[in-house]
């Protein structure tokens, strides 16, 4: 998949991460749409220490991608209800 991440202050990047599988109570999300938040303007800048290769942009949408097995009430494809 491709993630808009943290580089390090002042520099961001896409690069390639693997698709992680879901746990057992979690759904995985393809992202459709992502909004950068302030959070991620203050990490880029320093003033909220991470580690670089951090995926940034966690204001996002999407549709259902996989499912956990102990997940109920969600199909895959679909948006949340």
């Amino acid at each position: 998949m491709r993630a808009f991440v943290f580089k390090r202050v002042g520099e961001v990047g896409v690069t390639e991460k693997p698709v992680p599988a879901p746990g057992p109570d979690e759904a995985l999300v393809r992202t459709t749409a992502a909004m950068v938040c302030t959070s991620d303007v203050h990490n880029v800048n320093g003033a909220i220490p991470i580690a670089p290769g951090v995926t940034l942009g966690h204001e996002a949408v999407g549709l259902v991608h996989a499912l956990g097995v102990e997940v109920n009430g969600l199909q895959v494809g679909h948006g949340s209800r």
